[in-house]
């Protein structure tokens, strides 16, 4: 970049003697510093939904909930891609949790990160494998993001025709049909769940190797295929069926806080639905 810079200023008529050459070695100089502190003090904070220091915890999780209808919302943030957050609808209650980056113990020959070489759409090369812990979770709990994607606890999940909680049946034989319809259990991944980005614009992407719900990580289509990413949300209303039988509705209306920030879901849910 500097390069191409030097050489427009060269066209321009701007290297022609030796005070100009000092000018510009002090606008390159000048610019490096810029690109480096940009960088560095988030002055594209916001495209790849890292978390804001001005971003409050107090806020985030259950924040509201009528045990009449049954309906509650909460707001999730999903800003890192090295932790979880693990949601438990029954004691309304939420847990973060940092994604294992080295092996402690025995390896269960599957939990691990890699760094693949990425040519879109689907060709993924392995180039490094680092053998981790499992992923931990709290005791209870019903379903939980990584990121934008959701995995449940031995749950399963269909996406309906609907897009409000006000349009689903909550009765009768209109309910019944959608219960009846087919939910789709978690999946193991090994290219979904995004660990590390910084080698987004070389393609070179690290990967958490997890299990996740490949219904209900629908709701957000994150394209990365050309840096920075772009967000595209279903809009759909979700079925989840929990590990106890009892069937969730769950809507994720936006991904963007107040203040415009992304990485932050609002999930408006009914259960018992």
């Amino acid at each position: 970049m500097l390069a191409t810079f030097a050489q427009a200023l060269s066209h321009r008529g701007l290297c022609a003697t030796r005070g100009h050459g000092r000018f510009l070695l002090s606008v390159l100089l000048l610019v490096g510093s810029a690109l480096s502190f940009s960088s560095c003090n988030g002055l594209f904070d916001g495209i790849y939904d890292h978390p804001s220091a001005d971003s409050s915890e107090h806020n985030m999780g259950f924040v509201a909930y009528d045990a009449t209808t049954h309906r509650g919302r909460i707001l999730v943030d999903v800003g890192s891609y090295q932790h979880w957050t693990y949601l438990d609808l029954p004691s309304r209650t939420t847990a973060k949790m940092e994604v294992p980056s080295k092996l402690t113990g025995e390896w269960d020959e599957k939990s691990a990160i890699s760094y693949q070489h990425v040519t879109w759409p689907s060709t993924y090369r392995t180039d490094n494998i680092i053998k981790t812990d499992p992923m931990p979770s709290p005791k209870n709990w019903s379903f939980a993001f990584h990121h934008y994607d959701v995995a449940t606890n031995h749950g399963a999940a269909m996406a309906t025709q609907y897009r409000s909680l006000d349009e689903l049946p909550r009765e009768g034989a209109a309910r019944e049909s959608l219960l009846s319809q087919t939910f789709s259990p978690d999946v193991w991944t090994t290219h979904q769940s995004y660990y590390d980005l910084t080698g987004i614009y070389q393609y070179y992407i690290g990967y958490q190797h997890a299990e996740l719900n490949p219904v209900l990580s629908t709701w957000m289509d994150m394209n990365v295929m050309n840096p920075p990413p772009r967000y595209t949300l279903s809009g759909l209303v979700y079925l989840l069926r929990l590990q106890d039988g009892s069937v969730a509705a769950l809507h994720f209306p936006s991904h963007i806080n107040v203040a415009g920030q992304k990485g932050f879901v609002t999930v408006d849910y009914i259960w018992p639905f």
